[in-house]
């Protein structure tokens, strides 16, 4: 694949030397199946080869890394860290982060349910709105206890948040 992305031999022999090979290939690959341009695909490959050198994986290639390594090491470089963050992830060396835990968590997955299944929504705008739900449930501050809260009460609470964003309530 290097040898498609770069017409210099040196550049494809350091991308083809460089530790983390099957990794790389791998999101490379993950990524140009999705329709990613070349242009993106070799700044990408080009990302991963600093990467590696800033969080030192060149030294130590079989390491994992925390989020606060790669934000510390990062720094002021936010469009890096993000990257970092994605590759690092789906090469499973960056452990994910654990599932939040919220009030009302079940009556937002089985909104979520409902969204999903009863109203065809698209996956985009039901994690919206669920995200939305729980922070409203969150600043209310319901701990562990849930209140009896159906659809409905959700979509009279709710709808300034939908037509803040010029977004159609459709609860």
């Amino acid at each position: 694949m290097f040898d498609q992305l770069f017409k210099c031999p040196r550049a494809v022999a350091r991308h083809r030397t460089s530790p983390l090979l099957k990794e790389r290939l791998a999101y490379l690959k993950h990524i140009a199946s999705q329709g990613y341009a070349q242009r993106t695909l070799r700044s990408d490959a080009r990302r991963q080869l600093a990467i590696l050198k800033l969080l030192g994986f060149d030294r130590c290639p079989h390491k994992t890394v925390t989020l606060d390594e790669v934000k510390r090491k990062t720094g002021y470089r936010q469009d890096l860290r993000f990257f970092a963050v994605r590759w690092l992830r789906f090469a499973r060396r960056l452990p994910q982060r654990p599932v939040p835990s919220y009030p009302c968590a079940k009556k937002i997955r089985a909104f979520s349910d409902y969204m999903k299944h009863d109203k065809g929504l698209s996956p985009v705008t039901i994690r919206v709105r669920c995200a939305y739900i729980a922070r409203f449930f969150k600043r209310l501050n319901f701990g562990s206890v849930a209140p009896k809260v159906g659809k409905n009460w959700v979509g009279t609470a709710l709808p300034w948040r939908f037509w803040r964003h010029g977004q159609q309530r459709s609860f």
